[in-house]
């Protein structure tokens, strides 16, 4: 073999070699696993985050249904998708201060958009929030569609500041956000988050309904990369 061969072939291997580096750096991903109670009722759902292409992408494994939000480098969702196990998929994406939402609802296709502000769209809030600590902002609104419910409403963030908590015996350094409504009802709900110092990854949430007789939900984080 000629000398121009061989630099030709390692220079091809070496090629190769950037090639599949750079491919798998760009769909790294994460998954955490996360328990969640509310009463006596425990369910187990996974939370997985992509990176691929300069776009994050957000999956959560839960009951069977699956939800995909793609999200900006602030923790704003751009596109989200719910595919759950009734087949009533339903897709929303944002266009400047507007939501398109199209798919199927109640057996039905459905059509509909939504008129915003200029607030984000968090509809990743484990991530999002957490984004949102590393923020110079104390407070920050936020769009969101919650659980059941295909009209988007508002949620107001704060910022806590720092406290250790325990974790299936391990004290473990957070940073607390509380969140509630914009309206009559934040007198009746709020919610915590706490997120773990350095990464920022959701390590435990914790709703307070002011209602009685409604059960207090708890999320912590079970595994971990």
């Amino acid at each position: 073999m000629k000398a121009t061969h061989i630099f030709n072939f390692t220079l091809f291997a070496s090629l190769l070699f950037l090639l599949s580096s750079l491919t798998s750096t760009a769909a790294s991903g994460e998954e955490y696993h996360y328990q969640e109670q509310k009463g006596k009722d425990i369910i187990s759902f996974t939370w997985k985050i992509e990176n691929s292409g300069g776009k994050t992408r957000i999956t959560v494994f839960k009951n069977g249904n699956s939800y995909i939000s793609t999200c900006n480098s602030d923790g704003s969702t751009r596109q989200w998708k719910l595919k759950d196990i009734k087949k009533e998929n339903v897709e929303v994406t944002r266009v400047n201060n507007l939501l398109n939402i199209t798919g199927k609802v109640d057996g039905e296709i459905y059509e509909n958009s939504v008129g915003l502000n200029d607030k984000p769209w968090f509809q990743s809030p484990y991530y999002a929030l957490g984004k949102f600590i590393n923020s110079s902002y104390r407070d920050i609104s936020f769009w969101i569609f919650q659980e059941g419910d295909i009209e988007p409403v508002v949620l107001n963030a704060r910022k806590r500041g720092a406290e250790s908590i325990v974790i299936n015996t391990k004290t473990i350094q957070a940073q607390k956000v509380e969140v509630r409504s914009d309206d009559f009802f934040s007198k009746l709900w709020r919610g915590f988050y706490w997120f773990r110092e350095g990464d920022n990854r959701l390590v435990m949430y914790r709703s307070e309904p002011g209602i009685p007789g409604v059960k207090d939900t708890v999320v912590t984080l079970t595994e971990q990369p």
